[in-house]
């Protein structure tokens, strides 16, 4: 009786690839013959492949020449914004001083921080988080990834000594995290993962459940547009099958009514084709508890 749904928004053919933390950055795909050599993307490029062959020393070299040509504009672009630009990949594109300067600064405190230089690191972190907070970086997979998100966790990390690869932070990447523990009956890791897509994506899939009055249809473009209401629901959703799987009912039972009661327009994808609506599938399983169906 037990319904094992599997990933979000998103069919997932490929083993994800962790994008910071210790793991092999995807750059952006344009040769770097096709543009200028002391052009920020260029230098950006250059900065991560000396970063994936753990050239540390020419990376920070690279990203600073990056800092050095193009802050000045990038701080400029900064104080154009409030938020992070949203729209097209094109339009998140017109800030790519910011953005390749916001991820210099990363390359940079991630070679530190692999050469044990720690308080330098921290501090170049910090300067992301100060001054470049609105730049974006993209990942040629098809999205785009936060400089500052990453610098933030990675503080945070250092300052505990709690580390845990979270991958790049988007929703979807925290929900196959989840899932694939979950899977594995790693009920801690499965945890801090959704943990973490709530704490950053709550407040978003509160507004797009806000703006709805019914469950959207249509395309799968147009259902995987309300990304965080799906994901944040998902993330719910699994902590009551964490709860179930280590037989607290109750616990369970409140995740699953967290779904029902404030995101009832959440969608997950099924890797088979469709998708199915959360808050039904929170419904079912509270149901099978009452009738306990679950029970040793």
């Amino acid at each position: 009786m037990i319904m094992r749904y599997r990933y979000p928004h998103l069919i997932i053919f490929i083993t994800m690839t962790v994008v910071c933390f210790m793991s092999t950055p995807v750059i952006q795909a344009n040769p770097i013959e096709e543009i200028p050599s002391t052009g920020s993307a260029a230098l950006t490029i250059k900065a991560w492949n000396a970063f994936n062959d753990q050239d540390y020393e020419s990376a920070i070299e690279q990203a600073d020449e990056c800092i050095r040509r193009h802050s000045a504009k990038a701080v400029r672009m900064q104080s154009e914004l409030t938020d992070y630009p949203r729209g097209s990949h094109e339009e998140i594109h017109r800030y790519y001083a910011l953005n390749d300067v916001a991820t210099a600064h990363y390359i940079k405190a991630e070679s530190l921080y692999a050469l044990s230089r720690i308080d330098e690191a921290v501090a170049i972190y910090q300067t992301i988080l100060d001054t470049y907070s609105f730049g974006q970086c993209w990942d040629q997979r098809g999205w785009f990834w936060k400089p500052a998100v990453a610098a933030r966790e990675k503080l945070s990390m250092i300052e505990s000594g709690d580390f845990f690869d979270y991958g790049d932070y988007r929703s979807m990447t925290l929900m196959v995290k989840a899932w694939n523990a979950l899977d594995e009956e790693d009920f801690d890791g499965a945890r801090r993962t959704t943990d973490k897509c709530i704490q950053l994506y709550e407040t978003d899939a509160q507004r797009m459940q806000a703006e709805l009055h019914k469950k959207p249809k249509g395309s799968n473009e147009y259902i995987n547009s309300f990304w965080a209401l799906n994901d944040v629901a998902t993330a719910y959703f699994i902590r009551g099958e964490i709860f179930r799987l280590r037989h607290q009912m109750s616990e369970a039972v409140e995740a699953y009514q967290v779904v029902i009661d404030q995101y009832p327009y959440a969608q997950c994808w099924d890797p088979r084709g469709w998708f199915w609506t959360v808050a039904d599938g929170a419904r079912g399983r509270i149901q099978l508890i009452e009738d306990g169906v679950f029970d040793e």
